[in-house]
């Protein structure tokens, strides 16, 4: 299986923190390609438990994609979390090895593989090379994330990285480019224009702070990327 390609060329826009069946439909009904469903994490917003994450993506597998974030950072490990929750999709928080996503692929053949590179300085871009370079991730995601501070954060940080660099990562792979990291209705016009990536993902810029989904920030988010 493999990402979807919009018909009319525009970027996929990922909306993530999903947090129940309600919360999925409206994103669905606003636009959203891919859905996040956030599993156990060491910080940041929306984690749900498996029983609800399996719930939801069963409601919708006839409409999309629901893409489990895992924490887990051994292949074994990674894929006990993905038979928990039955989902067809996996983004792997934690930036796995190359040889750890090429296991990975070999266990679980069929499923949507997206590995996660927070961005901070230059080396990353040949982090990204080396795992396009598998030919195991079916896109690659960039965040802001710290995985090195003391509490990991893996996400949902609502910071925007160096996106000259992620524009550099998207000219060196092969596969399909996601962004996130602090995109909003009002920066994700420049984030296209600088980064061309394949879609965005996107959390904090779209709800409350109580983790609300705002149907006009959605709306306003994909007017944005036309």
């Amino acid at each position: 299986m493999r990402l979807p390609r919009r018909a009319d060329g525009r970027p996929l826009i990922k909306v993530c923190c999903v947090r129940d069946e309600e919360d999925a439909d409206r994103a669905l009904a606003g636009g959203a390609d891919l859905l996040g469903l956030v599993g156990r994490m060491p910080s940041g917003p929306g984690p749900i438990d498996d029983v609800t994450i399996a719930r939801v993506a069963r409601h919708v597998a006839d409409r999309a994609i629901a893409i489990l974030l895992t924490s887990e950072r051994t292949p074994d490990a990674i894929a006990a979390h993905v038979d928990r929750t039955g989902v067809r999709a996996v983004q792997i928080v934690d930036t796995p090895s190359p040889d750890a996503l090429v296991a990975l692929r070999a266990m679980l053949p069929s499923l949507v593989l997206v590995p996660v590179i927070h961005v901070q300085d230059a080396r990353d871009v040949d982090v990204a090379r080396a795992l396009d370079e598998t030919g195991a991730a079916d896109a690659i995601l960039l965040d802001s994330g710290r995985p090195s501070a003391a509490i990991p954060e893996l996400g949902g940080t609502g910071r925007v990285h160096d996106w000259s660099l992620s524009a550099a990562i998207v000219r060196a792979c092969r596969a399909p480019v996601l962004l996130a990291g602090g995109l909003r209705p009002d920066n994700v016009g420049d984030a296209l224009a600088q980064v061309r990536p394949a879609g965005f993902d996107v959390c904090s810029g779209l709800r409350t702070t109580d983790g609300a989904l705002v149907p006009e920030r959605l709306a306003r988010f994909a007017a944005a990327i036309v």
